[in-house]
């Protein structure tokens, strides 16, 4: 049942899992949203009165997974590669797609037509992550999470090692661009701030900056 939930999650954008439920964020870790097992029950809209009673068959397993919310028949395919291929403890999951195929008149072309349309699929993700965020309350600890990693960006491209290099003059006395660059963030109180210079000052006045620093370090381009 893991791995039925686990790719209904992938279908929505999903990632369910032993360890919770998560946004996927390539190729950045996942961001968790919930480990309580109760609570990703409740949001995907599956009754864990259901569960908790527990399952005579198999039968009664799929159907209760068909309750998910944004449950899509489309997006299960009963032949194939990924079919032919899996594993005897996993043929519980070919078993469901063939309930599904069979309580769901689906042409093959439509199925195909769905599950290649990029453009509805991406928006069903944004929505569904939109929703996952506000109902586990984490669209806060989100935003800030990319309003970093937007800073963090920004401040490599304006504030490098190679661009120190170069206006140090160093050529390859990269523990001097090291040294340079960790004693301008100490001065200015962080990347942020940094960037906060770069903004208000221009790339002029952070390069001049760059080599005031290094001549008070006393650091010059080794000979060669």
């Amino acid at each position: 049942m893991g791995m039925i939930l686990g790719l209904m999650a992938a279908n929505i954008g999903l990632k369910l899992g032993q360890t919770g439920l998560k946004i996927p964020d390539p190729p950045n870790p996942h961001f968790v949203l919930s480990v309580n097992f109760d609570d990703i029950m409740d949001f995907l809209g599956l009754s864990r009165e259901v569960y908790n009673s527990g399952f005579k068959t198999r039968m009664e397993v799929y159907e209760w997974v068909c309750t998910m919310k944004w449950f899509d028949p489309y997006m299960f395919r009963p032949t194939g590669q990924g079919i032919a291929k899996l594993k005897p403890d996993r043929t519980m999951y070919a078993e469901f797609v063939l309930f599904v195929t069979n309580n769901w008149s689906i042409s093959e072309s439509e199925r195909i037509r769905k599950r290649d349309d990029k453009k509805s699929r991406d928006a069903l993700f944004q929505t569904v992550k939109l929703e996952a965020l506000n109902y586990f309350d984490k669209t806060a600890q989100f935003e800030t999470r990319l309003e970093s990693r937007r800073i963090q960006q920004r401040t490599q491209a304006v504030f490098s090692g190679h661009r120190v290099r170069d206006w140090a003059e160093l050529g390859e006395h990269w523990k001097g661009v090291k040294m340079i660059m960790d004693k301008i963030r100490e001065m200015l109180g962080g990347e942020r701030k940094v960037l906060e210079f770069y903004d208000s000052n221009g790339e002029d006045a952070l390069r001049a900056l760059v080599v005031a620093v290094r001549d008070d370090l006393g650091i010059y381009r080794r000979a060669t």
